[in-house]
């Protein structure tokens, strides 16, 4: 794989070419980072807040209803899940569950649980389990 970069011309647009034979895993995550959300449209207490992606710990699934949860908020997206996971950075976002997305840039640690599952603790706190059905991603996210 060839990676050029230039200089554009004067007066000339920011621009990315991407050409491709077949379209691998490793181009189709480059496009996802590419086209990746860095902010997302929440809602709480009847206003719409426009919230950077890097501030969001992770979105949960509850009652048919998307919860996004932020170090010291709670807001409330009219997006589903899976949704969200085809729209934010597939490197930051990962499934901890079919409930949870988690922000991975927000782990502080992780420790084995019971059935193969894992303990995640973010850094506010906050403790998510990851389910064995994610535990392979979860792991080759951090090169485990």
């Amino acid at each position: 794989m060839n990676i050029i970069i230039r200089d554009p011309h004067p007066g000339e647009e920011d621009s990315i070419t991407i050409s491709v034979r077949e379209m691998t895993e490793n181009v189709s995550r480059i496009l996802n980072i590419l086209k990746g959300a860095t902010t997302l449209k929440v809602h709480q207490d009847g206003k719409i807040h426009i919230l950077p992606t890097s501030e969001i710990f992770y979105i949960e699934s509850v009652d048919h209803k998307t919860f996004v949860c932020t170090d010291t908020n709670l807001y409330q997206s009219k997006l589903k899940l899976y949704e969200l996971s085809d729209t934010l950075d597939a490197d930051s976002f990962l499934y901890a569950n079919r409930q949870t997305l988690l922000n991975v840039n927000k782990i502080m640690s992780f420790a084995p649980s019971s059935n193969r599952r894992l303990l995640v603790t973010l850094t506010n706190g906050d403790k998510i389990l990851i389910s064995r059905q994610y535990v392979p991603d979860f792991k080759e996210a951090f090169g485990i």
